[in-house]
């Protein structure tokens, strides 16, 4: 979702980079709170609702 234009200056202006960096590294390419990998569909259909890795 963009940032309005009004609200970006709470915002720093690396945003790009620092997301890059989280999602890329201290991610290592998946969700930090379920698993799922980046940019791949992903199942929720599973029986455990799709919240967990695996």
């Amino acid at each position: 979702m963009p940032i309005s234009p009004e609200k970006a200056r709470r915002y720093p202006a690396d945003r790009a980079r620092r997301r890059r960096f989280i999602i890329k590294y201290r991610g290592r390419g998946r969700c930090e709170w379920c698993g799922a990998v980046n940019y791949e569909p992903f199942d929720t259909q599973r029986s455990d609702g799709g919240n967990t890795p695996g």
